[in-house]
């Protein structure tokens, strides 16, 4: 095997591109540094991110740039790691016991993020998001709990890139907002 490990995936004639350890990426920067390590020694070739696990894999594509993958449909841009910011809309609540606003915490800076309401944020915070996963188990009584499958916890729409400049600007707009609504 090469540096990274490869192993067949459920996709016809598909070989997902794995750590060394053969793990899935936990995070998009990392997937995404790899995936721009391999765009560079082999120049010809196009990969995307695609979901596996709770992390992240590669998969060599023939796609043209921009175009509709499985990890796209999945909520995952193929460019993922070519911006420090992202354009995101959170999704309304699914669950009445869910908080209005969404708080994400990542490398020491916190945010509380309105729900549909599109807003640009770092890429470490999209990447904390999809860290918050809930387990869906079946109960069965006289059996063990069975996980079925494991859910994001704040969904949301991926809507493109974003420079720093946008980002502090909606940032500067959020907090005097906040601010006024305290001091009323």
């Amino acid at each position: 095997m090469s540096e990274e490990q490869k192993s067949q995936s459920t996709g016809p004639e598909a070989e997902l591109i794995l750590t060394t350890k053969g793990n899935a990426f936990s995070s998009l920067d990392a997937v995404a540094q790899k995936r721009n390590k391999l765009r560079a020694e082999f120049p010809g070739k196009k990969y995307a991110i695609v979901p596996h696990g709770t992390g992240y894999a590669l998969i060599e594509t023939v796609l043209e740039p921009g175009a509709s993958t499985d990890a796209a449909s999945a909520g995952i841009p193929l460019d993922a790691g070519d911006s420090e910011y992202v354009r995101v809309r959170f999704h309304a609540k699914s669950n009445p016991n869910d908080a209005n606003d969404i708080f994400v915490e990542a490398r020491g800076s916190a945010l509380l993020i309105q729900r549909e309401v599109e807003t640009i944020i770092p890429r470490s915070h999209m990447e904390a998001a999809d860290a918050t996963l809930r387990t869906i188990a079946r109960n069965v009584p006289g059996e063990n709990r069975k996980v079925v499958t494991r859910v994001k916890s704040l969904p949301y729409d991926y809507l493109g890139p974003a420079t720093r400049k946008d980002y502090l600007a909606l940032k500067e707009e959020g907090t005097r907002r906040m601010l006024a609504q305290a001091s009323e």
